[in-house]
Protein backbone atom coordinates (compact mmCIF):
# COMPACT_ATOMS: atom_id res chain seq x y z
CA UNK A 1 0.00 0.00 0.00
CA UNK A 2 3.13 2.86 0.67
CA UNK A 3 4.54 1.61 -2.65
CA UNK A 4 0.83 2.51 -4.50
CA UNK A 5 0.59 5.76 -2.45
CA UNK A 6 3.94 6.74 -3.43
CA UNK A 7 3.54 6.12 -7.16
CA UNK A 8 0.66 8.11 -7.00
CA UNK A 9 2.22 10.73 -4.84
CA UNK A 10 5.12 10.96 -7.85
CA UNK A 11 2.55 10.61 -10.75
CA UNK A 12 1.33 14.02 -8.96
CA UNK A 13 4.56 15.98 -8.67
CA UNK A 14 5.33 15.05 -11.96
CA UNK A 15 2.80 16.22 -13.39
CA UNK A 16 3.01 19.77 -11.50
CA UNK A 17 6.78 20.29 -12.12
CA UNK A 18 6.28 19.38 -15.61
CA UNK A 19 4.08 22.33 -16.63
CA UNK A 20 6.06 24.79 -17.94
CA UNK A 21 5.57 28.35 -19.59
CA UNK A 22 5.09 28.45 -23.18
CA UNK A 23 5.25 31.55 -25.27
CA UNK A 24 3.01 32.64 -28.30
CA UNK A 25 4.53 35.70 -30.49
CA UNK A 26 2.77 37.72 -33.15
CA UNK A 27 4.84 40.28 -34.90
CA UNK A 28 3.09 43.43 -35.15
CA UNK A 29 4.53 44.82 -38.45
CA UNK A 30 2.79 41.25 -39.94
CA UNK A 31 -0.64 41.62 -38.91
CA UNK A 32 -2.01 40.80 -42.40
CA UNK A 33 0.29 37.11 -42.31
CA UNK A 34 -1.28 36.32 -38.83
CA UNK A 35 -4.90 37.60 -40.11
CA UNK A 36 -4.22 34.84 -43.05
CA UNK A 37 -2.86 31.93 -40.90
CA UNK A 38 -3.67 32.83 -37.33
CA UNK A 39 -1.87 31.23 -34.84
CA UNK A 40 -2.90 27.63 -34.77
CA UNK A 41 0.24 25.96 -33.03
CA UNK A 42 -1.22 24.47 -29.66
CA UNK A 43 -0.63 24.57 -25.95
CA UNK A 44 -0.24 21.60 -24.05
CA UNK A 45 -3.26 21.59 -21.56
CA UNK A 46 -2.08 22.24 -18.00
CA UNK A 47 0.96 24.64 -19.26
CA UNK A 48 1.25 28.38 -18.94
CA UNK A 49 -0.03 30.33 -22.36
CA UNK A 50 2.15 33.95 -22.69
CA UNK A 51 0.73 36.44 -25.37
CA UNK A 52 3.76 38.34 -26.83
CA UNK A 53 3.10 41.39 -29.39
CA UNK A 54 6.76 42.32 -30.93
CA UNK A 55 7.89 45.24 -33.22
CA UNK A 56 5.12 47.36 -31.85
CA UNK A 57 5.96 50.92 -30.93
CA UNK A 58 4.91 51.47 -27.46
CA UNK A 59 5.72 55.36 -27.81
CA UNK A 60 3.06 55.11 -30.45
CA UNK A 61 0.49 52.80 -29.20
CA UNK A 62 -1.01 52.26 -25.63
CA UNK A 63 -1.80 48.46 -25.74
CA UNK A 64 -4.67 46.25 -23.92
CA UNK A 65 -4.30 42.83 -23.52
CA UNK A 66 -7.07 41.03 -21.76
CA UNK A 67 -8.10 36.91 -21.77
CA UNK A 68 -8.35 34.88 -18.82
CA UNK A 69 -7.01 36.14 -15.53
CA UNK A 70 -4.91 38.55 -18.07
CA UNK A 71 -5.39 42.29 -17.84
CA UNK A 72 -2.11 44.06 -18.85
CA UNK A 73 -1.90 48.00 -20.50
CA UNK A 74 0.88 49.96 -21.72
CA UNK A 75 1.75 53.81 -20.53
CA UNK A 76 4.12 56.13 -22.09
CA UNK A 77 6.63 57.10 -19.20
CA UNK A 78 6.13 60.43 -17.70
CA UNK A 79 9.26 62.11 -18.71
CA UNK A 80 8.42 61.08 -22.46
CA UNK A 81 5.19 62.94 -22.28
CA UNK A 82 6.69 66.59 -22.64
CA UNK A 83 8.56 65.87 -25.65
CA UNK A 84 5.12 64.76 -27.51
CA UNK A 85 3.49 68.10 -26.52
CA UNK A 86 6.15 69.98 -29.52
CA UNK A 87 3.36 70.55 -32.27
CA UNK A 88 4.11 70.17 -35.69
CA UNK A 89 3.63 73.61 -36.53
CA UNK A 90 6.46 74.94 -33.55
CA UNK A 91 9.17 72.13 -34.99
CA UNK A 92 10.76 75.23 -37.29
CA UNK A 93 10.66 77.29 -33.57
CA UNK A 94 11.94 74.62 -31.95
CA UNK A 95 15.16 74.57 -34.00
CA UNK A 96 15.29 77.84 -33.89
CA UNK A 97 19.47 78.88 -32.82
CA UNK A 98 19.70 82.35 -33.64
CA UNK A 99 20.37 83.64 -30.54
CA UNK A 100 23.02 81.58 -30.05
CA UNK A 101 24.50 82.31 -33.24
CA UNK A 102 23.93 85.65 -32.84
CA UNK A 103 25.82 85.26 -29.70
CA UNK A 104 28.59 83.91 -31.11
CA UNK A 105 28.54 87.07 -33.34
CA UNK A 106 28.68 89.24 -30.14
CA UNK A 107 32.30 87.25 -29.22
CA UNK A 108 33.52 88.44 -32.09
CA UNK A 109 32.74 91.92 -32.21
CA UNK A 110 34.35 91.92 -28.73
CA UNK A 111 37.10 90.91 -30.25
CA UNK A 112 37.90 93.08 -32.91
CA UNK A 113 37.42 95.76 -30.28
CA UNK A 114 39.58 94.56 -27.94
CA UNK A 115 42.08 94.39 -30.77
CA UNK A 116 41.70 98.07 -31.50
CA UNK A 117 42.00 98.81 -27.85
CA UNK A 118 45.51 97.09 -27.99
CA UNK A 119 46.68 98.69 -30.48
CA UNK A 120 45.48 102.20 -29.80
CA UNK A 121 47.78 104.55 -29.20
CA UNK A 122 46.66 106.19 -25.39
CA UNK A 123 48.10 109.61 -24.46
CA UNK A 124 50.58 109.37 -21.71
CA UNK A 125 49.54 112.01 -18.69
CA UNK A 126 50.51 112.68 -15.23
CA UNK A 127 47.39 110.00 -14.04
CA UNK A 128 48.40 107.66 -16.87
CA UNK A 129 51.99 106.78 -17.24
CA UNK A 130 53.73 104.75 -19.64
CA UNK A 131 54.35 102.24 -17.09
CA UNK A 132 50.74 101.84 -16.66
CA UNK A 133 50.01 101.97 -20.44
CA UNK A 134 52.45 98.84 -21.07
CA UNK A 135 50.73 96.72 -17.99
CA UNK A 136 47.09 97.52 -19.28
CA UNK A 137 48.24 96.61 -23.03
CA UNK A 138 49.67 93.56 -21.34
CA UNK A 139 46.56 92.45 -19.79
CA UNK A 140 44.48 93.33 -23.01
CA UNK A 141 46.61 90.93 -24.87
CA UNK A 142 46.17 87.97 -22.61
CA UNK A 143 42.42 88.86 -22.07
CA UNK A 144 42.21 89.02 -26.22
CA UNK A 145 44.30 85.70 -26.49
CA UNK A 146 41.66 84.15 -23.77
CA UNK A 147 38.65 85.38 -25.57
CA UNK A 148 39.80 83.76 -29.04
CA UNK A 149 40.01 80.67 -27.39
CA UNK A 150 36.38 81.49 -25.93
CA UNK A 151 35.25 82.42 -29.07
CA UNK A 152 36.40 79.29 -30.69
CA UNK A 153 33.99 77.39 -28.16
CA UNK A 154 31.46 79.53 -28.29
CA UNK A 155 31.58 78.85 -32.06
CA UNK A 156 31.67 74.85 -31.81
CA UNK A 157 28.93 75.12 -28.98
CA UNK A 158 26.59 76.70 -30.68
CA UNK A 159 26.66 74.68 -33.75
CA UNK A 160 26.20 71.45 -31.30
CA UNK A 161 23.30 73.26 -29.93
CA UNK A 162 21.44 73.62 -33.51
CA UNK A 163 22.57 70.04 -34.11
CA UNK A 164 20.98 69.04 -30.88
CA UNK A 165 17.89 70.66 -31.24
CA UNK A 166 17.13 69.22 -34.87
CA UNK A 167 18.59 65.82 -33.59
CA UNK A 168 15.60 66.29 -30.86
CA UNK A 169 12.74 67.07 -33.22
CA UNK A 170 14.12 63.92 -35.39
CA UNK A 171 13.67 61.49 -32.46
CA UNK A 172 10.28 62.95 -31.73
CA UNK A 173 9.29 62.10 -35.07
CA UNK A 174 10.72 58.90 -35.19
CA UNK A 175 8.97 58.08 -31.90
CA UNK A 176 5.87 58.38 -33.74
CA UNK A 177 6.13 55.97 -36.41
CA UNK A 178 4.87 52.31 -36.45
CA UNK A 179 8.06 51.06 -37.69
CA UNK A 180 9.68 47.68 -36.21
CA UNK A 181 12.45 47.80 -33.80
CA UNK A 182 15.44 46.63 -35.23
CA UNK A 183 14.30 49.31 -38.35
CA UNK A 184 14.21 51.91 -35.35
CA UNK A 185 17.90 51.37 -33.73
CA UNK A 186 19.29 51.66 -36.98
CA UNK A 187 17.51 55.16 -37.58
CA UNK A 188 18.30 56.34 -33.51
CA UNK A 189 21.94 55.31 -34.69
CA UNK A 190 22.63 57.04 -37.49
CA UNK A 191 21.98 60.39 -35.57
CA UNK A 192 25.21 61.32 -33.89
CA UNK A 193 24.87 62.36 -30.70
CA UNK A 194 27.83 63.05 -28.44
CA UNK A 195 28.21 64.30 -24.77
CA UNK A 196 29.21 67.63 -24.47
CA UNK A 197 29.48 67.87 -21.09
CA UNK A 198 33.51 68.47 -21.23
CA UNK A 199 33.50 70.86 -24.08
CA UNK A 200 30.81 72.70 -22.04
CA UNK A 201 32.45 72.67 -18.95
CA UNK A 202 35.73 73.60 -21.02
CA UNK A 203 34.20 76.63 -22.59
CA UNK A 204 32.90 77.58 -18.93
CA UNK A 205 36.12 77.25 -17.66
CA UNK A 206 37.85 80.12 -20.09
CA UNK A 207 34.77 82.68 -19.52
CA UNK A 208 35.65 82.53 -15.98
CA UNK A 209 38.98 83.26 -16.96
CA UNK A 210 37.99 86.22 -19.38
CA UNK A 211 36.07 87.91 -16.24
CA UNK A 212 39.27 87.65 -14.08
CA UNK A 213 41.23 88.99 -17.05
CA UNK A 214 38.67 92.11 -17.85
CA UNK A 215 38.67 92.91 -14.16
CA UNK A 216 42.22 93.58 -13.80
CA UNK A 217 42.04 95.45 -16.76
CA UNK A 218 39.60 97.87 -15.99
CA UNK A 219 41.51 98.11 -12.81
CA UNK A 220 44.52 98.78 -15.10
CA UNK A 221 42.20 101.49 -17.42
CA UNK A 222 41.02 103.32 -14.28
CA UNK A 223 43.00 107.07 -15.54
CA UNK A 224 43.27 105.97 -18.70
CA UNK A 225 40.73 108.30 -21.33
CA UNK A 226 36.91 107.53 -20.92
CA UNK A 227 37.36 105.43 -24.78
CA UNK A 228 39.37 103.27 -23.98
CA UNK A 229 37.13 102.18 -20.62
CA UNK A 230 34.29 102.51 -22.46
CA UNK A 231 35.74 99.84 -25.03
CA UNK A 232 36.78 97.59 -22.59
CA UNK A 233 33.35 97.51 -21.11
CA UNK A 234 31.20 97.57 -24.32
CA UNK A 235 33.63 94.29 -24.82
CA UNK A 236 33.35 92.10 -21.73
CA UNK A 237 29.28 93.21 -21.97
CA UNK A 238 29.20 91.43 -25.30
CA UNK A 239 30.92 88.42 -24.42
CA UNK A 240 28.85 88.21 -21.26
CA UNK A 241 25.72 88.40 -23.13
CA UNK A 242 26.62 85.89 -25.25
CA UNK A 243 27.79 83.72 -22.77
CA UNK A 244 24.39 84.36 -20.75
CA UNK A 245 22.12 83.52 -24.15
CA UNK A 246 23.86 80.02 -24.48
CA UNK A 247 23.77 79.44 -20.85
CA UNK A 248 20.04 80.13 -21.88
CA UNK A 249 19.68 77.11 -23.99
CA UNK A 250 20.79 74.56 -21.03
CA UNK A 251 22.63 72.52 -23.86
CA UNK A 252 23.12 69.91 -20.86
CA UNK A 253 19.28 69.75 -20.21
CA UNK A 254 18.62 69.46 -23.90
CA UNK A 255 21.22 66.91 -24.29
CA UNK A 256 20.18 64.71 -21.33
CA UNK A 257 17.03 64.98 -22.94
CA UNK A 258 18.00 63.91 -26.48
CA UNK A 259 20.24 61.17 -24.65
CA UNK A 260 16.79 59.51 -22.50
CA UNK A 261 14.84 59.43 -26.12
CA UNK A 262 17.70 57.85 -28.09
CA UNK A 263 18.32 55.11 -25.03
CA UNK A 264 14.35 54.45 -24.52
CA UNK A 265 14.19 54.09 -28.54
CA UNK A 266 16.96 52.05 -29.08
CA UNK A 267 15.50 49.87 -25.43
CA UNK A 268 13.69 46.13 -27.21
CA UNK A 269 11.55 45.89 -24.58
CA UNK A 270 9.66 49.23 -25.62
CA UNK A 271 8.46 47.79 -28.43
CA UNK A 272 7.15 44.74 -27.05
CA UNK A 273 4.09 43.71 -24.99
CA UNK A 274 4.10 40.44 -22.78
CA UNK A 275 1.17 39.22 -21.13
CA UNK A 276 1.34 37.34 -17.99
CA UNK A 277 0.81 33.40 -17.93
CA UNK A 278 -2.69 31.98 -18.25
CA UNK A 279 -2.93 28.44 -17.74
CA UNK A 280 -4.76 26.15 -20.26
CA UNK A 281 -7.44 24.49 -18.99
CA UNK A 282 -10.09 24.74 -21.05
CA UNK A 283 -10.11 24.13 -25.22
CA UNK A 284 -8.40 27.35 -25.87
CA UNK A 285 -7.45 31.01 -24.43
CA UNK A 286 -8.99 33.40 -26.05
CA UNK A 287 -6.70 37.01 -26.25
CA UNK A 288 -8.03 40.06 -27.07
CA UNK A 289 -5.53 42.91 -27.95
CA UNK A 290 -6.98 46.87 -28.18
CA UNK A 291 -3.89 49.25 -29.88
CA UNK A 292 -5.15 52.50 -29.44
CA UNK A 293 -3.05 55.44 -31.44
CA UNK A 294 -1.43 57.74 -28.45
CA UNK A 295 -2.41 61.55 -28.95
CA UNK A 296 0.52 63.08 -30.63
CA UNK A 297 1.00 66.68 -32.04
CA UNK A 298 1.85 65.05 -35.23
CA UNK A 299 0.19 61.96 -35.57
CA UNK A 300 -0.46 60.21 -38.91
CA UNK A 301 -3.95 60.02 -39.93
CA UNK A 302 -3.69 56.42 -40.61
CA UNK A 303 -3.07 55.40 -37.39
CA UNK A 304 -6.54 54.19 -35.91
CA UNK A 305 -7.70 52.03 -33.00
CA UNK A 306 -7.19 48.38 -33.70
CA UNK A 307 -8.67 45.48 -31.81
CA UNK A 308 -8.47 41.94 -32.71
CA UNK A 309 -8.96 38.76 -30.89
CA UNK A 310 -7.24 34.88 -31.52
CA UNK A 311 -7.63 32.10 -29.48
CA UNK A 312 -4.72 29.71 -28.41
CA UNK A 313 -5.56 26.04 -28.71
CA UNK A 314 -4.92 23.37 -26.22
CA UNK A 315 -4.08 20.15 -26.70
CA UNK A 316 -4.21 17.12 -23.66
CA UNK A 317 -2.15 15.94 -21.72
CA UNK A 318 -1.65 13.53 -18.78
CA UNK A 319 -4.20 15.15 -16.00
CA UNK A 320 -4.18 13.88 -12.66
CA UNK A 321 -6.70 15.74 -9.69
CA UNK A 322 -6.02 15.00 -6.40
CA UNK A 323 -8.36 17.98 -5.47
CA UNK A 324 -9.00 16.03 -2.01
CA UNK A 325 -6.16 13.87 -1.82
CA UNK A 326 -5.72 10.72 -3.05
CA UNK A 327 -8.23 7.82 -1.78
CA UNK A 328 -7.63 4.22 -1.35
CA UNK A 329 -10.74 1.29 -0.23
CA UNK A 330 -9.74 -1.94 -0.17
CA UNK A 331 -11.82 -5.17 1.80
CA UNK A 332 -15.33 -5.93 2.23
CA UNK A 333 -16.86 -2.87 3.49
CA UNK A 334 -14.02 -0.12 3.12
CA UNK A 335 -14.55 3.15 3.40
CA UNK A 336 -12.79 5.90 1.87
Amino acid sequence: MKNLILILVLLSSTYVFSQKEVTRTIDWQKLDKINKTGITTPVKNGNFAIFKIKNINKFLFQVTVTGNTVDLQTEMPDELQKLFRVKKADQTKETDNEATEEAVNDVKTAVALMEAEKTNSVPITLTYTTAIDVTLKATLETMLDTCKVYFKMAKEISNNIGKAKINRIKLINLAQQDISFTEMRGKVSSLKISDPEEDYEAMESIYKEVEKLYKKAKTDATNAPAATSTNIIDAYNKIKKSYEAIEKDDFLNLYKEIKYLSDELSNEKNFIVVSPPVQMIDDYVNFQVSANPLTTNSLAPHNTKMEFSFDVPSYSGVEVDFSVGPTLSFGKGAKD
